[in-house]
């Protein structure tokens, strides 16, 4: 019986993340930007979400841009390549809290984000499997 009332498991982000370069961290901010942008300039809770995530990546926007300006979105594309699974899973998490932040998402936040991790290297299955699972607990960032 006592399982029956088990605690999620949250999901720590800054140690998901914590063997990832400077670059990276940088392209996965630029990357939540990218998605915030989807659907029109980023509202201010989409903001708050991602200045969150500059605060947990320990990276200045300033320092996002910089990177953004002198390399590009294939680099981006690139650095989020070489995460790891399980970093490219928490990613893809976190993209879906973007997009759900202010309303349901439209179809081309949703097609953009699908899209996108099958570049970096999510596929189909394993996105409605993460999917599934946040719609199970409820939360973006539990298991």
């Amino acid at each position: 019986m006592m399982g029956f009332f088990k605690k999620k498991k949250r999901i720590n982000v800054t140690d998901t993340f914590i063997n990832c370069n400077r670059y990276q961290k940088l392209s996965c901010v630029n990357f939540l930007v990218g998605v915030s942008c989807i659907d029109g300039p980023p509202n201010l809770e989409e903001l708050n979400c991602i200045n969150k995530y500059v605060d947990i990546f320990r990276v200045t926007s300033q320092e996002c841009t910089d990177r953004l300006n002198s390399f590009g979105v294939t680099q981006v594309i690139e650095d989020l390549k070489s995460l790891s699974f399980n970093q490219k899973q928490i990613l893809f998490r976190i993209s879906l809290e973007i997009i759900y932040i202010d309303s349901p998402p439209k179809k081309h936040e949703i097609s953009f984000v699908e899209t996108s991790f099958l570049d970096i290297g999510l596929n189909g299955q394993e996105q409605k499997e993460i999917l599934r699972s946040v719609i199970k607990s409820g939360d973006f960032l539990s298991e």
